[in-house]
């Protein structure tokens, strides 16, 4: 979440227009509340939290209690950071698109930014 939001502070100084920024805030405000949400979902896992650290299944059908499936949520979470690691590594490109410069350096730069992609 915190390198995002450092990738993000970096991109407003490249915006040019207002509905870029407002994207860049956008973006900042959907890795914030993505990043929070994912923290709260892993210290509520399991209600009593001492749950989560039952072994086996006999262990847990002794006690009273509930668990989310963390499969699901890994799986769900993966695909969500995917997109939005994507968006993040395509904004470059967007921001950059109007800047009067030789097409030979923008194809470098575009390069550039999409070595970090890797």
């Amino acid at each position: 979440m915190l390198v995002k939001h450092a990738w993000l502070t970096f991109y407003y100084g490249l915006a040019r227009t207002r509905c870029q920024r407002y994207f860049i805030h956008f973006m900042q405000f959907v890795a914030a509340s993505f990043g929070i949400s994912s923290i709260i979902v892993v210290l509520l896992q399991c209600i009593p939290l001492d749950l989560a650290w039952a072994q086996g299944p006999d262990a847990q059908a002794e006690r009273s209690g509930k668990c989310i499936n963390l499969i699901a949520f890994f799986y769900s979470n993966s695909i969500i950071m995917i997109v939005n690691d994507l968006v993040l590594y395509m904004m470059p490109m967007w921001l950059l698109r109007n800047v009067d410069m030789l097409r030979g350096h923008r194809a470098g730069l575009y390069a550039l930014f999409g070595v970090g992609g890797l």
